[in-house]
Formats: C-alpha cells, sequence, structure tokens
C-alpha cells in the first residue's frame, strides 16, 4: 500500500473492511466514529478516482462495461474480506491442542489473501491506475536454492 496515496483497488479493499468493523461495533453496541471518519475521508478520495474514470471512459464508449467490472470486483472483496474475517475469528476460537485446524485455517487465509490481492490488482487497472505492486512475498518454501535451505534449517 501507498500509504500517501493509496491506489483505487487499496481504497476499495479498505472501505469493505471498514463495514465489517462497523457492523461489529453495532453488534458490540461500541463507538463506531473512527470508522466512519475514516470510511468518509476514503470514499471522497475514491471519487476523484471515480471522476477521472468517467471521463477516460465515456470517451471511448466504455463506461458501462468498467463500471460493471468494478462492482463484480467490488462484491467479490466483500465476500473475501468477509470470508477472512470469519477465518481469524475461526483462528481464535481454537484451544491450544487443535493445531491441525489450525493449520487448515492457515492454508485459507493464505489463498482467501491471494485471491484479495488479484481483486484489488484487477481494481487498480480498471480505475487506470496500471499494475501496482503492493505485497511481495518471499520464494515459497521447497523452491529454495540450496544455500537458502540451509539457512533455513537454522531456524528450525
Amino acid at each position: 500500500m501507498k500509504l500517501l496515496n493509496p491506489s483505487p483497488g487499496f481504497v476499495i479493499d479498505r472501505l469493505t473492511i471498514l463495514d465489517l468493523k462497523i457492523a461489529a461495533a453495532d453488534k458490540r453496541q461500541i463507538n463506531k466514529s473512527s470508522f466512519q471518519a475514516e470510511k468518509a475521508t476514503l470514499e471522497e478520495y475514491l471519487r476523484s478516482w471515480e471522476a477521472s474514470l468517467i471521463d477516460e471512459r465515456a470517451y471511448t464508449g466504455r463506461l458501462e462495461w468498467v463500471k460493471d467490472q468494478i462492482a463484480q470486483k467490488k462484491t467479490g472483496l466483500v465476500a473475501v474480506n468477509s470470508l477472512l474475517w470469519e477465518a481469524y475469528d475461526n483462528i481464535r476460537e481454537l484451544s491450544d491442542l487443535e493445531m491441525s485446524k489450525l493449520a487448515h485455517l492457515a492454508k485459507r487465509i493464505a489463498k482467501l489473501t491471494d485471491s484479495r490481492d488479484q481483486l484489488i490488482q484487477n481494481l487498480n487497472e480498471l480505475y487506470g491506475a496500471g499494475k501496482i505492486v503492493e505485497k511481495i512475498f518471499g520464494v515459497p518454501i521447497g523452491r529454495q536454492t540450496k544455500q537458502e535451505e540451509s539457512q533455513l534449517r537454522l531456524f528450525a
């Protein structure tokens, strides 16, 4: 994430998370004003991206298609973030003896996070922000060089 100049995909992702936090605050009857203030600020920021999108895409005649694609990606982010929220809650509820469930949930979270990152990238491209690398992960386990494998053994 570019903290001071976030991409539209990141902003939409954050807005879906804020909606989850506001709903949770309502359910628990706690103060949600900080979440609402952040949401209002991000919605205003996103409006500038939407204005430039409308100007650019209306000229090419692809505005409706792009709006439809954005709506689909937003829906995808709501679903993925809801599932991530649920998975993290499931982890918090596990006892120390339920390690196999923890491993399963960790794998699920990694897959959901990959889906989330792809949706954010799709939104960035639809908004004309181009390809923005916001997350970089290390080399997957099992694909290290021999030197990296020996270094990993030191931490095992």
